[in-house]
């Protein structure tokens, strides 16, 4: 009996001292564990999608922020077991934000010369365009004599970086062959998870397509082109499973 009202205690400190570290001035329980569930979504879209998405920045800032508020927290922590316990959700989070960054970073690397051509530097985060610009520059050592155009416009590269426009301009002398597309009709599986039914018309999206619109109901599921519910995908209306 008395082990298990220790048990019971040991329980009881833990739920408290969790309650503590996510508790403060600026996040609550409820509030940390949406940045778990959003950060979750958005690993799984990136996965799952081979076109790349925009940056979820805010999200991301939110929790890098979360992850250092626990370890902050966690180096007072003299109970073991608590200790441990919330040492695990640290190295989740951990681990998703890495991944959700190195998936992009391997996009941004295959799709490189395809983002500056159409100039999606709202996709990307600072730090990604910084990669941009030096990766760029190791690949021009590589390139052939016939390159010398990329290589001009590389050693002016550093100036245009506060207008990616001129950057997507210069990309426009590469010959096309080296230039990586996305799939233009990438299909994906995305479910509804808002309250409403959403309403996409596919006549622009499928050359042929014989529907105006497709309803999507809360719940449901469908397969539709990226392309067709990557504004919904983005809204946090749809997701992709």
């Amino acid at each position: 009996m008395s082990n298990l009202f220790h048990l019971n205690n040991n329980n009881n400190n833990i739920n408290n001292n969790l309650h503590n570290i996510l508790s403060n001035n600026n996040n609550n329980l409820h509030n940390n564990e949406n940045y778990y569930n959003d950060l979750i979504i958005a690993w799984k879209n990136e996965k799952l999608c081979k076109n790349l998405m925009p940056y979820e920045e805010i999200l991301l800032i939110n929790c890098i922020n979360l992850v250092e508020n626990y370890e902050k927290k966690l180096k007072d922590q003299v109970d073991q077991d608590f200790y441990d316990f919330i040492l695990q959700d640290v190295q989740r989070m951990k681990f998703l934000i890495k991944d959700y960054l190195r998936i992009r970073l391997i996009k941004i690397e295959k799709y490189i010369f395809y983002i500056l051509k159409n100039d999606l530097s709202n996709l990307l985060s600072q730090n990604e365009i910084n990669f941009v610009i030096d990766l760029i520059k190791m690949k021009s050592v590589y390139f052939n004599e016939g390159m010398k155009k990329l290589n001009i416009f590389v050693n002016n590269f550093r100036p245009f970086l506060d207008n990616f426009k001129k950057m997507s301009e210069k990309i426009n002398c590469l010959n096309e062959v080296m230039i990586v597309y996305p799939p233009k009709n990438e299909f994906v599986i995305v479910k509804n998870i808002s309250q409403e039914t959403i309403i996409i018309n596919l006549n622009d999206i499928i050359e042929g397509f014989n529907f105006n619109a497709l309803s999507i109901n809360p719940e449901e599921i469908v397969l539709l082109p990226y392309n067709s519910v990557k504004d919904y995908i983005k809204e946090k209306k749809l997701i992709i499973i």
